[in-house]
């Protein structure tokens, strides 16, 4: 019989674990609660969504999920946490347009957006609505533009703070049309909604979930959503597309990424899972609810959609002139 040294054992079974042993480890995950970290405070649209999902999240991959809120400087704080956390599963984030699209362009930020953040899914978008308060005289697109142009630097548009999507949709209608319009920065939604309804601001851009109170109640009036569709919520109202602005599309959109080398078994595994969920007709109702729109990509699709969103957002953020340090 012929008789294999000793040495030669031990290094064939070192070299075997080597090679095994990461893909049984990724097999087995998760072992632990899942942190998936989240840009904003409770109450907002993001944290709502992101709970919804977390108990038929948590019972697909087998155990718990846990929301960490961590608002601030535009959601970079977060994002900065989430990348450079461990890439192993453990340590999750809520994505959106602020923070990985808009995000690069304003802020000096402390990680690379291409090598420190794994795509995972992308999982819904909201369309922003183009508002004016009731009884006004502006009743449509071409409305804002003749007006407008008869009367530049006069116009006033409310946004819920400088650098939202809310302020930068208006900078890409003005960007369209070569309309001068006055920006008015208030902090947060209500307020910028409040300065409509008082005649302060003649207009203004806003995510659907936060005006559709308002929509309802009549006291302000939608005059086109943003992105290339029309809303489920508000059939009736064209897109700005079909108002006159060929590929006008502004969206705030919401996904799932990890730190930047998370193994590929975890990130297939959580993708799946989210895509699982996002199937489940009750899931689709309460996003919809929420005013958005469940959208599922899967890992390869929305790594491409994030880096073609903060190709077009840094155009419009260089239009706006808005940086902050």
């Amino acid at each position: 019989m012929l008789k294999i040294p000793r040495f030669l054992i031990l290094a064939v079974s070192t070299l075997t674990f080597m090679l095994t042993g990461p893909a049984t480890a990724q097999t087995d995950w998760p072992k632990n609660a899942i942190k998936i970290i989240l840009p904003a405070g409770p109450g907002g649209t993001s944290d709502i969504l992101m709970r919804l999902m977390t108990e038929p999240l948590g019972r697909l991959l087998g155990q718990p999920i846990v929301v960490e809120n961590r608002a601030g400087a535009g959601g970079t704080i977060a994002a900065t946490l989430a990348a450079q956390a461990e890439p192993d599963g453990y340590t999750l984030m809520m994505s959106s347009t602020a923070t990985h699209a808009i995000g690069p362009s304003m802020y000096k930020l402390k990680f690379d957006m291409d090598k420190n953040v794994t795509a995972i899914a992308h999982v819904a978008f909201m369309p922003n609505i183009l508002y004016v308060r009731k009884g006004s005289p502006l009743k449509n697109v071409r409305d804002i533009m003749a007006y407008a142009r008869a009367n530049p630097g006069k116009l006033n548009y409310a946004s819920s703070g400088q650098g939202t999507t809310t302020h930068l949709a208006a900078v890409a209608f003005s960007q369209a049309t070569g309309i001068d319009l006055v920006h008015i920065p208030y902090n947060g939604a209500a307020p910028a909604t409040q300065a409509v309804l008082s005649g302060d601001a003649a207009l203004a851009f806003e995510n659907l979930a936060p005006i559709m109170g308002q929509i309802r109640g009549g006291t302000v009036v939608p005059i086109a959503v943003t992105v290339p569709k029309r809303s489920e919520q508000l059939p009736e109202i064209p897109t700005m597309i079909e108002s006159g602005l060929p590929g006008f599309n502004i969206t705030t959109w919401f996904g799932i990424v990890a730190p930047g080398g998370t193994p590929k078994p975890i990130v297939d595994k959580v993708a799946a899972a989210f895509e699982t969920v996002l199937k489940d007709p009750k899931v689709q109702e309460q996003i919809r609810k929420l005013g958005s729109e469940p959208q599922f990509m899967g890992p390869r699709e929305f790594e491409l959609y994030m880096k073609s969103e903060r190709l077009n957002w840094a155009v419009i953020v260089k239009g706006a002139g808005v940086t902050v340090n």
